[in-house]
């Protein structure tokens, strides 16, 4: 199953005065994914400050907000490079959102072990 269809699953953070789901999250992020995305814009999103957002998703999720979406980004060029449909990996890095190859790599390796992408291809 790719990231994209298991975080299709994923469900809503619920506060006593707010629930929040990530779906709308998704949704701009992926509408989005080649753009410059600031912790502003998720949060704008989802209607409540960026610190109410990070507290949120630090409190349900034991991450921050940037951190999940770049996440969000690594593992949608892991499943596009993955498909090999032929795109030139700097093609994937732009369509990703990834401003540089040493910037995909770097969150690339910290967010995909190599161990966990030998186990895939075997």
């Amino acid at each position: 199953m790719l990231f994209i269809e298991k975080i299709a699953q994923s469900q809503s953070v619920e506060a006593p005065s707010t629930t929040i789901s990530l779906a709308p999250l998704q949704a701009y992020v992926v509408k989005n994914i080649s753009e410059d995305i600031s912790l502003d814009d998720l949060a704008a999103t989802v209607g409540i400050s960026k610190f109410a957002l990070t507290r949120l998703f630090h409190k349900y999720y034991g991450i921050a907000p940037m951190r999940w979406m770049w996440s969000f980004r690594a593992h949608l060029a892991r499943d596009i490079i993955s498909k090999g449909i032929g795109l030139a990996l700097m093609d994937v890095l732009t369509l990703c959102g990834f401003n540089s190859p040493q910037h995909f790599s770097r969150f690339f390796r910290k967010t995909l072990p190599l161990r966990v992408l030998r186990e895939e291809h075997e």
